[in-house]
């Protein structure tokens, strides 16, 4: 949640490292890579944005979401998130 506070607010780079400290603590949670990847894309790794973009898409998206609560509650954040995942995700081959 940090991360994307950051992100919000024009932080890009306090949002990769603080995306980073979260993937310390879940590495295999759904909306943690999700974030990651939205952090790596604002800060230009688009490598690192493709292989956790992999890596998120072999994830269940688990049942109680908290991104997608946020999603739902702000729809100008939640088409800017969607659309840092569809840059990473376009360079997934």
């Amino acid at each position: 949640m940090l991360a994307l506070a950051f992100y919000f607010s024009g932080q890009p780079e306090q949002a990769f490292q603080s995306a980073l400290r979260a993937l310390q603590l879940r590495p295999a949670f759904h909306p943690t890579l999700e974030t990651v990847v939205v952090c790596c894309v604002a800060v230009g790794r688009m490598v690192d944005a493709r292989a956790f973009a992999e890596q998120m898409q072999q994830l269940d998206k688990p049942k109680a979401d908290w991104l997608a609560q946020l999603k739902a509650h702000n729809p100008q954040w939640a088409e800017r998130i969607d659309s840092m995942l569809r840059k990473a995700l376009a360079q997934v081959g």
